[in-house]
């Protein structure tokens, strides 16, 4: 038995997206769209309970 692709996908989506959101000026829709997503709002969602925190305040993070 194979295990699902998609989840490793979304987590290389996010870590491109954690790239760039700490080395681009991209607003976070302009990020979900950069890496793939749909709708901003699910990408806020996802990226928040894989990385703990909101887009917007991984950018700010150090």
């Amino acid at each position: 038995m194979t295990a699902s692709v998609i989840p490793y996908l979304r987590t290389l989506r996010l870590q491109k997206a954690g790239a760039l959101l700490k080395q681009s000026s991209l607003s976070v829709a302009e990020v979900a769209y950069a890496v793939g997503f749909d709708n901003p709002r699910y990408f806020s969602r996802v990226f928040s309970e894989e990385k703990g925190g909101s887009p917007s305040s991984f950018r700010d993070m150090d």
